[in-house]
């Protein structure tokens, strides 16, 4: 059996850059059509419906803010959930 397998070149990079993961996001959600929005925005919504403690949704839909203001802000509405205390104060001043 050969173990070398697993030697040689990772093909990852952590995605730690200022934002970056987050603006990527944002830039695919916002290149969707009004339909694929909406289906995602009730998919989410239909997967918060289980969670018991609100603030696991709160941090949820801060960082969907972060990838798309809209986004963040139409799930916290129909969510009723508040959010901007998840999020770094300085970003959304």
């Amino acid at each position: 059996m050969n173990n070398d397998k697993h030697k040689g070149h990772v093909n990852y990079e952590p995605n730690s850059a200022n934002g970056a993961p987050a603006d990527q996001a944002g830039r695919i959600y916002r290149s969707w059509d009004q339909h694929t929005k909406d289906t995602l925005v009730k998919n989410i919504i239909n997967d918060f419906d289980s969670i018991e403690d609100k603030s696991i949704a709160g941090r949820a839909i801060a960082n969907f803010y972060q990838a798309d203001e809209e986004l963040g802000n139409t799930l916290a509405k129909i969510a009723n959930v508040e959010f901007k205390q998840f999020i770094n104060k300085e970003q959304y001043q």
